[in-house]
């Protein structure tokens, strides 16, 4: 004889799975170096993708990690300023 699937004995309930290490931060160590080569090569859409990345980093963060938005963040921001500002800042040679 079958057994009736709609049967409410047969509903097995669900249980999360249990992770053992912890992944490594690819999206913020990503996002870091890409931030530091766009402060050295004054390259300005190496800022955009390491400031995606670095969102990234913190969306997938975990609760129990009381970093906040981190050094990824703090070194994209500190290109983009490099990248735009500095032309503002720094005079360039021969001007007056």
């Amino acid at each position: 004889m079958k057994q009736d699937n709609r049967d409410p004995t047969h509903i097995i309930p669900f249980k999360f799975p249990q992770v053992d290490e912890d992944e490594p931060e690819v999206y913020g160590s990503m996002g870091i170096l890409l931030a530091i080569i766009a402060m050295l090569l004054k390259v300005k859409l190496l800022s955009f993708c390491g400031l995606i990345l670095s969102i990234f980093s913190w969306l997938n963060m975990k609760k129990s990690e009381t970093g906040g938005l981190g050094s990824g963040l703090s070194v994209t921001m500190i290109s983009f300023l490099i990248n735009y500002a500095a032309p503002f800042i720094i005079p360039l040679p021969n001007s007056v």
